[in-house]
């Protein structure tokens, strides 16, 4: 799936599905046919994971499809579920959660609850490519490019994403950094 092999892996998931039928092979599953874009299947597959394991991973995948669907007050209690059971013993995961709840209350309007919910990712796992990626665009959303470049900085080395590179490289204009902001948009 992550290497974008659909068809290969919409097969052996749904194998998994008949022959183990654990919760995580319908979150696999659903997760392949959310990227082929089949979400009406994809949301019955979710449904049969959060039925037989209704953890983190399966409020998570609730809460994107509920995005992705243009609920976003949906996706967010279903994300708040998600990060309240996230475990810090799971670093990456818990990161992840926390910095996706983020990003949704920022899209809400709420940029505190935002950045409250990405710095506790942050201190669980400081160089979360996704935390920093979201606690930049809330400073970005706040009018504070200062405060967002560590953030962006971090997440550009950690991953040089073309996303975050283009953050980088506002912030860096935005803040009169035009030397440094060549040299990202020569990386760009």
């Amino acid at each position: 799936q992550s290497l974008h092999h659909f068809a290969d892996a919409e097969r052996v998931a749904r194998q998994l599905v008949e022959e183990r039928g654990l919760a995580f092979d319908f979150g696999l599953l659903g997760d392949i046919l959310v990227d082929r874009g089949a979400l009406d299947e994809a949301v019955s597959n979710y449904q049969r994971m959060m039925d037989i394991r209704p953890d983190t991973h399966a409020y998570a995948r609730a809460a994107h499809v509920r995005y992705s669907k243009g609920d976003l007050a949906g996706a967010l209690n279903a994300m708040r579920v998600a990060a309240s059971s996230a475990s810090a013993r799971n670093r990456e995961s818990f990161a992840w959660t926390w910095a996706k709840l983020a990003a949704y209350q920022l899209q809400s309007g709420a940029s505190e609850l935002a950045l409250n919910s990405v710095q506790r990712a942050i201190k669980v796992l400081p160089d979360s490519f996704h935390a920093r990626r979201i606690e930049a665009s809330i400073w970005l959303a706040r009018g504070e490019p200062e405060r967002a470049l560590a953030s962006l900085q971090a997440a550009a080395a950690r991953t040089p994403h073309p996303e975050v590179l283009w953050m980088l490289l506002d912030a860096l204009e935005l803040t009169g950094r035009t030397r440094e902001a060549e040299v990202v948009r020569a990386q760009l």
